[in-house]
């Protein structure tokens, strides 16, 4: 299947907030890098939810939440009008009764 949808950009997390504190406290720094979250679901197979996160990303060594593993990192390749990104996703199928 295909999407449309924008090129992610990486945000900052807020600080004001219990969370925010406790990683300015850890001296983390409070970016999250460009990503875009899937949940996928067919009959017969697990719901997957993850994410993919733009391997370009100048952030994407500092994740804040620790998200980002190598088999999550996307190429966002250049095509007329906009960006591409390849993904194959695998569903696991649902467990016997």
């Amino acid at each position: 299947f295909s999407l449309r949808t924008v090129r992610p950009k990486g945000y900052a997390l807020p600080s004001d907030g219990p969370v925010g504190q406790a990683l300015a406290r850890l001296g983390c720094r409070l970016e999250r890098p460009a990503h875009i979250h899937f949940r996928i679901s067919a009959p017969g197979f697990q719901r997957l939810t993850t994410h993919i996160f733009d391997r370009d990303d100048p952030a994407i060594g500092n994740d804040a939440l620790f998200g980002v593993r190598p088999a999550l990192l996307g190429e966002f390749r250049p095509v007329p009008g906009g960006y591409a990104l390849d993904v194959e996703f695998v569903l696991a199928p649902e467990a016997a009764p």
